[in-house]
């Protein structure tokens, strides 16, 4: 997917988990996130060549949303961080939209 593998540096998220944020090496712009251990990586949409593909999964961090944000009433609402059981089918839903595209 990257030419070389990205830099990333570690922060701690609200849930106290431990996140890899990474960044493209040249240019500094965010790529995507991954929890230490965990085996999804979050990819930013606007990192991608042509992300008209994609469709919106969930709602999340709603609380900190802007009085302008149009949040969906159709899709999982989530006020802060979805647990891991709810995160499970939100991630296996946009997991086989992105294998569809050759994104692995």
């Amino acid at each position: 997917m990257f030419e070389t593998e990205p830099k990333n540096y570690l922060v701690q998220a609200d849930s106290g988990r431990d996140v890899h944020h990474y960044f493209c090496e040249k240019c500094g712009s965010p790529l995507g996130m991954q929890q230490v251990g965990g085996e999804v990586r979050g990819i930013r949409a606007a990192s991608l060549d042509d992300p008209s593909w994609l469709v919106p999964m969930a709602n999340v961090w709603t609380c900190k949303s802007h009085p302008w944000e149009e949040i969906s009433s159709v899709l999982p609402r989530y006020e802060t961080q979805p647990n891991d059981d709810e995160w499970g089918s939100v991630f296996k839903a946009q997991a086989e939209i992105f294998k569809s595209h050759g994104i692995v």
